[in-house]
C-alpha cells in the first residue's frame, strides 16, 4: 500500500466519523462501539511509521557525500588517459565528410565534450547527498506527527474508559469523537507529509542526476561521436532537445531497434542517410523519423528535403518551436476540437514526417503535397488534421454509457488514450496510455506522475477547467524546471504551468486565471 493509499483510507474513516450524528441516550453506545471499531480499523492501517526510515536516507547521504570529492576527477582522468592513448593519425587532418568537418575535428569535439561533462558528477553526487538529508528531516519531522498521532489514539481510546451511566457517557463520547478526529487527521496529515517529502525528493533528485550530463546510451544509429555530442546542458535545455539538434528521452533506444530490425539492404540504405548527413541536426532528425519508424523509401525522401531545407525551417519541423515562432498559426480550429488539436501537435512531436506534412505540405510517404480543405498553409493543414483528430477520438466508446461521445462536447479522456496508443497515432510508439482523473487534493501526486511522464519523453495531455468540471485540454510538451511547458491549443501559443500553481489547483492561461488540472492522459 502507497502513502498516497494510506492518507486516503484515513481520510474515509475521518468522512465516517463526521457523520455520526447527534449523541442522546439513544445513540451513545453504537456510536461509542463505532468510534472504537474505527479507532482498531485506524491503528491496523497506520500500524507502520510512514517510510523511509530517515535513518536509513542519512546513510544513505552520508556514502554519496564521501563519494562525492572522487567521483569527477576519477572520470576526468580516464578521459585525458583515453586521449593520450588514441593514435596521432585519428587527431590530424584525416578528410572526413564531404562537408569539410574532419574525423578529427569530430573526435576533438567528443572528447573535449566527454572530459568537460564528466565533470559534473562530482557536484551531482553532493547534490543527490544535499537532497537525501533534505529528504531524511522530512521524514523525522513526518514520522513525530506519526509517533504523537498513533501514541494518543492507542492509548486514550478503551472501551473500558467509556462511563457506564448514559448521562456520563453522552459528553465523553462527544469529546471522544473530537479527540479521535484529531488524532486520526494527524496520523493522515503524517503520511500526507511523507507522501510530499517522497514526491519532493524524487524531484530534487532527478534534477541532481540529471546534472550529470552523460549518456545513458550509446546510438548505433548516431554513432558514438554522435551520442556524445548529442547530449544536451540540462540547465540550459529542460526537454532533452536543444534548437533542434537534440533527441528527446528514448528517441535514439528506439531508432536503434527499429534500423537492426531492418533487412540488410534497407539497413545499409538507412545508414548510408545517417553517415551522409550534412550535420548533426539533420542527422538528429534522420534518427527521430527512424524512430517513428515506417519503409526506407518514406525515409530517404524525408532525408533528402531536410537537406533542402534552411537551418531555420528545420528547426520549426518541431511545433513546439514553430509555435513559438509563430504564435497563433497551430490553434484549434473551433469550440471542441482542443483536445483533438493538442493530440494533433503530440503527433507532430512523435512523428517527424507528419510535422513535415502539417508544416511544408510535403508528405514524404507518398512524395506529393497534402491538398487541404481548409487551405495551402500550415494553418489550414492543422484545422483539417484537427478535425480529422476530432472523428478518431470521438468514436471511442465511452465507459458506462454505451455509445460514442458527442462531438459538441470536445474530446474524451478515454478517447485520447485510446488514440495516443494506436498504432501511428500521437503517442510514442510501443506505448499504451490510459487516463485518470486527479482530485482536487491530489495536485502534488498528480505533478509527480506528469512531470515524470514528460521527463520520460511523453507529451502529456491535460484536462483542465475552471469549475466545475474540465472544459480544456493543454498537451504537456516539455519541463523549464519544476515547471511545466505546455501547448494551449485555444490561442496556438507555448506557455507555462509553474509546479506550484499546478499543485495548488489555481494557474493561468494567457489573461485567464483559476484553471485546475482534472485528468491527463499518460502511459499506463
Amino acid at each position: 500500500m502507497t502513502l498516497g493509499d494510506t492518507q486516503k483510507q484515513l481520510e474515509q474513516v475521518i468522512a465516517d466519523l463526521r457523520q455520526v450524528g447527534e449523541i442522546s441516550i439513544s445513540t451513545v453506545w453504537p456510536i461509542a462501539r463505532k468510534v472504537v471499531g474505527a479507532v482498531r480499523k485506524v491503528i491496523a492501517v497506520a500500524t507502520e511509521p510512514p517510510p523511509p526510515d530517515p535513518a536509513t536516507v542519512r546513510e544513505v547521504a552520508a556514502r554519496w557525500r564521501e563519494m562525492a570529492p572522487a567521483m569527477g576527477e576519477w572520470h576526468a582522468n580516464d578521459v585525458q588517459q583515453a586521449h593520450n592513448t588514441i593514435p596521432d593519425t585519428v587527431w590530424g587532418r584525416t578528410p572526413g565528410d564531404p562537408y569539410g568537418e574532419t574525423t578529427g575535428d569530430k573526435a576533438r569535439t567528443s572528447i573535449a565534450n566527454f572530459k568537460t561533462r564528466s565533470t559534473t558528477i562530482g557536484p551531482a553526487a553532493a547534490g543527490v547527498a544535499g537532497s537525501l538529508d533534505t529528504f531524511g528531516g522530512a521524514m523525522e519531522k513526518a514520522r513525530d506527527r506519526w509517533h504523537n498521532a498513533f501514541a494518543a489514539l492507542k492509548d486514550d481510546v478503551d472501551w473500558g474508559n467509556i462511563p457506564k451511566n448514559p448521562l456520563d457517557a453522552i459528553p465523553y463520547v462527544r469529546k471522544l469523537v473530537g479527540d479521535v478526529i484529531h488524532g486520526v487527521e494527524e496520523l493522515a496529515g503524517a503520511y500526507g507529509d511523507a507522501d510530499k517529502a517522497v514526491n519532493t525528493a524524487k524531484g530534487e533528485l532527478g534534477k541532481a542526476v540529471e546534472g550529470i550530463t552523460l549518456p545513458d546510451h550509446t546510438s548505433v544509429a548516431a554513432g558514438a561521436i554522435g551520442s556524445v555530442n548529442n547530449w544536451s546542458d540540462v540547465k540550459n535545455d529542460p526537454d532533452g532537445h536543444k534548437d533542434g539538434t537534440g533527441l528527446r528521452p528514448g528517441v535514439q533506444e528506439r531508432a536503434d531497434a527499429n534500423l537492426a530490425a531492418m533487412s540488410p539492404e534497407d539497413r545499409a540504405k538507412a545508414q548510408a542517410m545517417l553517415d551522409n548527413a550534412k550535420d548533426d541536426a539533420r542527422r538528429n532528425w534522420i534518427i527521430s523519423a527512424l524512430a517513428r519508424g515506417g519503409d526506407v523509401e518514406s525515409l530517404q525522401r524525408f532525408a533528402t528535403k531536410i537537406d533542402q531545407m534552411s537551418d531555420g525551417d528545420l528547426a520549426e519541423l518541431d511545433p513546439t518551436v514553430f509555435v513559438q515562432k509563430n504564435p497563433g498559426v497551430l490553434a484549434q480550429p473551433d469550440g471542441t476540437t482542443c483536445g483533438s488539436s493538442s493530440l494533433v501537435v503530440a503527433k507532430m512531436i512523435n512523428d517527424p514526417m507528419y510535422a513535415m506534412q502539417i508544416i511544408t505540405g510535403y508528405n514524404p510517404h507518398t512524395d506529393a503535397y497534402v491538398v487541404s480543405p481548409e487551405g495551402p498553409t500550415p494553418e489550414g493543414r492543422f484545422h483539417s488534421a484537427a478535425k480529422e483528430m476530432h472523428d478518431l477520438t470521438n468514436n471511442a466508446v465511452g465507459p458506462s454509457i454505451g455509445t460514442n461521445w458527442p462531438e459538441w462536447l470536445g474530446t474524451p479522456p478515454w478517447g485520447a488514450a485510446e488514440e495516443m496508443g494506436t498504432p501511428g497515432g500521437p503517442g510514442v510508439p510501443g506505448t499504451s496510455y490510459d487516463w485518470s482523473l486527479h482530485p482536487p487534493f491530489s495536485g502534488a501526486s498528480d505533478y509527480g506522475s506528469v512531470a515524470s511522464a514528460v521527463q520520460s519523453g511523453q507529451s502529456v495531455p491535460l484536462f483542465i477547467g475552471t469549475g466545475a468540471y474540465p472544459s480544456h485540454v493543454v498537451l504537456v510538451t516539455g519541463m523549464e524546471g519544476e515547471n511545466m511547458r505546455i501547448y494551449e491549443p485555444s490561442s496556438g501559443q507555448m506557455m507555462t504551468i509553474p509546479r506550484s500553481q499546478f499543485e495548488s489547483g489555481n494557474f493561468s492561461l494567457g489573461g485567464s486565471t483559476g484553471w485546475s488540472v482534472w485528468g491527463s492522459v499518460t502511459p499506463k
